[in-house]
């Protein structure tokens, strides 16, 4: 778990060094901004997820493309800027589409299993059926955490070994070999961070839904959308590039 707690401690201190990266993380929140303040309006939530989701999800991989950019050059000391960053991962933004796109389809085919057993079981009134599809789809969740912790430095590999999307992935999972705990420890700890940040805005959000004032609870509810999804964002993505780097220098052959 060294490794874990190592990186996990360092994110803390290169986000409190350097709070510019969270402007960086700030664009994709605010993209979703429109969905989390209209999530309960139909009509107007399918406008805003046609509009804002492509925005997320381009603001999302170039933000994740810059920070291995980002870390690279602190670790060497060197000075570094936003728009330096930004500009070197527009140039490896459809590597990382492509294998943000392949993961997702290869897990999405792995889910549609349980699915259609679900859906099968539940037609016939098959009760058998219907626990196997349960029991499937625990099974495949706990596979994807286990699979995302092992392709955790996809991204950083992409960007800084100028390899292949196979390539990557295939390194990534060699190189993470025996270090799923201290990744599980590092994000667990960093997500707790940001439950005890935005945790003031639930119970307040909580608070307002029980009173029925609507208005106020989807203002509450915007703000601390795009609060924690700035901090997950910049702490996630600098763990990731952090705990790369720390495989690269420990002496392990990757």
């Amino acid at each position: 778990m060294g490794l874990g707690i190592k990186s996990f401690e360092d994110t803390l201190d290169f986000v409190k060094k350097h709070p510019k990266v969270l402007l960086l993380t700030l664009f994709p929140a605010l993209t979703y901004l429109p969905i989390a303040l209209f999530q309960e309006t139909a009509p107007i939530l399918l406008l805003m997820v046609l509009v804002s989701l492509p925005l997320f999800i381009f603001f999302s991989i170039l933000v994740a493309g810059a920070f291995p950019v980002i870390i690279q050059f602190e670790l060497k000391s060197k000075k570094w800027n936003l728009k330096k960053a930004i500009s070197i991962s527009l140039r490896k933004f459809g590597k990382i589409l492509i294998a943000n796109i392949f993961l997702i389809l290869v897990f999405g085919i792995l889910f549609l299993i349980p699915i259609v057993i679900l859906m099968f079981g539940a037609s016939f009134y098959f009760t058998p059926l219907v626990i196997l599809s349960i029991i499937l789809f625990l099974a495949l969740l706990i596979f994807t955490i286990f699979v995302s912790f092992r392709l955790s430095v996809v991204i950083p590999i992409l960007v800084v070994e100028e390899k292949g999307v196979i390539e990557s992935i295939k390194k990534s999972w060699k190189i993470t070999k025996g270090h799923v705990l201290s990744i599980f420890v590092g994000l667990f700890l960093l997500s707790l961070i940001v439950i005890a940040i935005t945790l003031p805005l639930n119970l307040l959000g909580i608070a307002l839904n029980y009173f029925r004032l609507e208005e106020f609870y989807i203002v509450v509810n915007g703000v601390r959308s795009v609060i924690s999804q700035t901090l997950i964002s910049a702490f996630f993505n600098t763990f990731a590039s952090l705990f790369y780097f720390k495989l690269k220098s420990s002496g392990k052959k990757i």
